[in-house]
């Protein structure tokens, strides 16, 4: 008997805040060029060190091009000394919508690369830490990721960050063309369905999103829609993510 878990979609990182905190608060690279760093992954998810305000402090965060903008737990910004700069309403994943406070580094530093005013949502990290089983103390999104072109070598767990206005991508690889909406990237492709006399794609726009771990997650509306749920023969409901909201059921 096959088992399909039937999945809503999950966010690895917990909220959505509005595109306008983005705009109050603008960073960037101190330095332009190229940098490259270890990095682990993990349960699906991309670890990476990072260091803030030039603390000795070597801290672990995810890479997330599903996050809208960068966040930090709070328990650690206290640790750092950061003080919150504004308050925001949050959507977690979850059913609940909180408000967060909102900090702001005057430098952070990922493998040589160095950014100043960075801000971040505080979002308690320590269900998601719990769920994935590794220390989390942030997550790097779309307000740092967006100043290069990020390479990600998973065989050898290498992260490198180019200057988009000097690199050229020279791989055997397929290119694929990327829509951004609302800070995320979003990808056009399809789900092939084959049997002995059908063979079916079921078409539609894809987050790109390395926060989340599973290989593939869809709303219940599109497999409905697609008639995907009747190609298992058992469905399992439960949480398929954790967020501010609390979690996530699928």
């Amino acid at each position: 008997m096959r088992e399909k878990t039937r999945r809503t979609r999950r966010r690895a990182v917990p909220f959505l805040v509005a595109a306008l905190l983005s705009a109050l608060f603008v960073s960037g690279p101190i330095h332009a060029g190229e940098f490259e760093m270890s990095m682990e992954w993990r349960g699906g998810l991309i670890y990476v060190p990072v260091s803030i305000n030039g603390s000795k402090e070597t801290l672990s965060f995810i890479l997330d091009t599903g996050a809208m903008m960068s966040a930090l737990d709070p328990a650690v910004a206290e640790r750092l000394g950061l003080e919150a700069v504004g308050r925001a309403q949050a959507m977690g994943a979850g059913a609940e919508t909180h408000e967060i406070s909102i900090f702001q580094a005057a430098t952070i530093a990922i493998g040589g690369a160095s950014f100043e005013n960075v801000t971040f949502a505080g979002a308690p990290l320590a269900p998601l830490s719990i769920h994935t089983g590794a220390a989390l103390d942030g997550v790097l999104g779309y307000n740092v990721l967006s100043d290069f072109a990020v390479e990600i070598d998973y065989a050898n767990e290498r992260v490198k960050l180019h200057d988009p206005a000097e690199w050229t991508y020279e791989g055997d690889g397929d290119e694929v063309p990327l829509q951004f909406k609302h800070n995320l990237p979003f990808v056009y492709a399809g789900i092939e369905e084959h049997s002995d006399d059908m063979h079916l794609k079921h078409e539609g726009l894809f987050v790109l999103d390395t926060g989340a771990s599973p290989a593939l997650i869809v709303n219940e509306g599109f497999a409905e829609r697609n008639g995907l749920l009747a190609l298992s023969d058992t469905l399992i409901e439960g949480p398929t993510g954790f967020g501010i909201g609390g979690a996530v059921q699928g």
